[in-house]
């Protein structure tokens, strides 16, 4: 069956976070970041208020829920019953809402260090597909072996796809707004688009509210949205005094190039849930490039959050120990460092939300 689907060209892009989002992510959000490159695994997170998400998704009269998938309207006339997962990110949405035994296919295995057993055990069948490599590493997933398993709506990002073929056989392809390197804002009553903006846990929300439209579920939704700001407010009960001065870092078990994380980030929503001062927190981009030891001990801060992708949490705190001149800095001497997967930052999902729940944790212990 054909889905009715609308294009809107944009005249002008909305870079989610400067320093990521205005190129496209990493495909497949699976590859390793090299050593003079920084990490584009994560798509950069963005402010979603209530008024602009309001906007993204609306009915039709005949129940056909208009969802934006960046630029695109997706027209969605019922509910999705073959799902293809590009990134594993979705998986912390149609977990929470019930909605795992949709899915048909996945772009890459979901992380262990991530979902839980229980998550693990119910997707062990679910294909992963196979795709080109691209230069970074990733995965280019070809149109052919998408549709091979008669998908109805493919969940990505245009780097990793081919969404014009896909919309033309009849498949819905909707990217998260994180992923977009185009995508419509509203302010008050103007649409408009914008450089980098501070991160906020409302795109959590607003982007569970879509999968609801999507699937025609928006009591779970709703429920799910619920359940979240319960988790944001126990977390910021817990942060009943400042917590010190704090950095994130990004690095690899075995690589000494690393990067930080600024405003652009979900970290800083995370910081500031839990009584953390971001050190970066002045800088709008999500991602800082050219870091080094030095400018970490300029700094010298009281907590440091080094989220990975590659390795274990003994390795990669081993691997920061061992740059010259850790040794000198008051996280070290204090073991203040916790070592995250960066699924619990970025992209905005409920991971983003188990992730300030380990890092209030961690600094109330």
């Amino acid at each position: 069956m054909k889905h009715s689907i609308v294009i809107k060209a944009l005249t002008a892009a909305l870079c989610l976070g400067t320093l990521a989002a205005c190129t496209a992510p990493t495909p497949n959000g699976s590859d390793t970041p090299s050593a003079t490159t920084a990490p584009t695994s994560e798509p950069a997170a963005s402010e979603s208020t209530d008024a602009a998400s309001d906007t993204e998704s609306t009915s039709a009269a005949d129940g056909t829920n208009i969802v934006l998938s960046c630029t695109q309207e997706l027209n969605i006339d019922k509910a999705p019953a073959r799902v293809i997962t590009m990134g594993d990110d979705a998986m912390s949405f149609l977990w929470e809402m019930g909605l795992q035994d949709t899915v048909v296919g996945m772009g890459k295995p979901l992380p262990k260090d991530v979902y839980g057993p229980e998550v693990l055990e119910a997707l062990k069948d679910v294909p992963i597909i196979e795709g080109s490599k691209t230069e970074g590493g990733g995965a280019l997933l070809s149109t052919e072996s998408l549709l091979a398993l008669t998908p109805d709506i493919v969940i990505g990002f245009d780097s990793g796809a081919d969404r014009e073929a896909l919309t033309k056989a009849g498949v819905w392809f909707y990217s998260p707004d994180a992923w977009c390197p185009e995508r419509k804002v509203k302010i008050g009553s103007d649409e408009t688009t914008t450089d980098a903006i501070p991160a906020s846990f409302d795109l959590v929300k607003s982007e569970a509210r879509k999968y609801g439209e999507i699937f025609h579920q928006e009591d779970k939704a709703e429920a799910l949205v619920k359940k979240l700001d319960g988790q944001i407010e126990a977390v910021k009960k817990a942060a009943t005094e400042d917590k010190g001065t704090a950095m994130a870092l990004y690095l690899d078990e075995g690589n000494d190039k690393f990067f930080g994380y600024g405003a652009g980030s979900m970290i800083q929503p995370q910081f500031d849930a839990v009584g953390l001062k971001n050190v970066y927190a002045d800088v709008k981009d999500r991602l800082i490039e050219g870091m080094s030891m030095e400018e970490v001990l300029k700094h010298n801060p009281q907590t440091i959050v080094i989220f990975y992708q590659h390795g274990t949490p003994e390795g990669i705190i081993n691997t920061f120990k061992g740059i010259a001149g850790a040794d000198q800095l008051d996280a070290v001497k204090n073991n203040r460092i916790l070592t995250l997967q960066n699924r619990f930052a970025d992209p905005p999902s409920p991971n983003s939300i188990r992730g300030v729940e380990k890092i209030s944790e961690f600094i109330n212990q």
